[in-house]
């Protein structure tokens, strides 16, 4: 039985909040890209005129990028793909130590909020332990076991399933689609980048459900 675990924990134990904070921005990371992977793909959204060089600079300095590059830039946010290096330790590594799946993660430079799903409790225990070893202040924001034949929703959080009712009530997954993610998010009452987050999440949650 996999249980979802949501926290928060301080910028400093996450590069990318180091590097936040250094420009004044807000980072979230693509979930779509697995931990464990050589590369990842965030995005960094500021204020008008943010100090993007600042951000890059930090990056840097931690030591535990070794090379990006900018996928997309619109006014006040970039998309950037990134190689790790793996010479600095943070949050990232103790969960993929765990084999945990982050659905999502994302902060600034005071603090970062991790949705997860670890396979078993004793995973679990394993990334706790680690993080306690390591002086990292662990703040439990929820706790749930995934019981798929208890939790009709298969982890979703009520906004996901609603958005994906929406959508398929909609016609977004038909072929050819019957609406775009620019009306969809005009049905919902929230913008066309927080949808595309929120079904990416989904996404994620019902693929882990369905294949762990």
């Amino acid at each position: 039985m996999s249980v979802l675990l949501t926290f928060r924990v301080p910028a400093d134990t996450v590069s990318f909040g180091r590097a936040a904070r250094a420009a004044g921005v807000s980072v979230s990371v693509d979930p779509l890209v697995s931990v464990e992977s050589d590369t990842q793909s965030i995005h960094v959204e500021g204020p008008s005129g943010a100090d993007f060089s600042a951000f890059e600079d930090e990056l840097h300095a931690t030591g535990s990028v070794s090379d990006f590059s900018v996928l997309d830039e619109y006014e006040g946010s970039r998309r950037y793909s990134l190689s790790w290096t793996g010479d600095e330790r943070d949050v990232f590594d103790d969960l993929q130590d765990a084999g945990a799946h982050v659905l999502s993660a994302g902060g600034n430079g005071d603090h970062w909020e991790f949705e997860t799903r670890f396979r078993t409790e004793d995973d679990l225990a394993a990334f706790s332990d680690q993080c306690q070893s390591r002086g990292v202040p662990l703040e439990v924001l929820s706790l749930q076991k995934n019981d798929r034949k208890k939790n009709g929703a298969f982890g979703l959080t009520a906004e996901q399933h609603e958005t994906l009712l929406a959508a398929l009530d909609a016609g977004f997954y038909d072929v050819p689609r019957d609406t775009t993610t620019v009306e969809l998010a005009e049905t919902l009452g929230i913008s066309d980048q927080s949808l595309s987050e929120r079904l990416r999440r989904a996404h994620a949650t019902l693929v882990e459900s369905a294949l762990r």
